[in-house]
């Protein structure tokens, strides 16, 4: 029911801010937690590395579809749906295939 829903849509909302939060190249784009989007989560990532390029080179390797920025706010980020049809499994793998993207470890 919607209870779980909403469980289910802070469980997954908490794993991609905390994610943000630990890396140092990452940044909630809303900063004050209490006002975060349990819906889609928009994470600002640093200039240094164009978030355009790396989600043109997942989307080529079709390893993520539509984590592009909101485009009249101009910046270099994500947007990530939290929908419950999302599951949380597939978002942790989404943080890693980012932050291996990132980092080329």
């Amino acid at each position: 029911g919607y209870e779980f829903a909403q469980a289910q849509a802070r469980k997954k909302a908490d794993m991609l801010y905390g994610w943000a939060d630990k890396k140092d190249y990452l940044k909630a784009y809303v900063e004050e937690s209490k006002y975060r989007s349990t819906a889609v989560a928009t994470i600002d990532l640093d200039d240094k590395y164009p978030a355009a390029d790396l989600i043109k080179v997942l989307e080529d390797q079709k390893a993520v579809y539509g984590i592009d920025a909101y485009r009249k706010l101009g910046r270099n980020q994500f947007r990530i749906s939290l929908f419950h049809n999302i599951s949380y499994d597939d978002l942790k793998k989404l943080t890693e295939l980012i932050s291996l993207a990132i980092e080329g470890v």
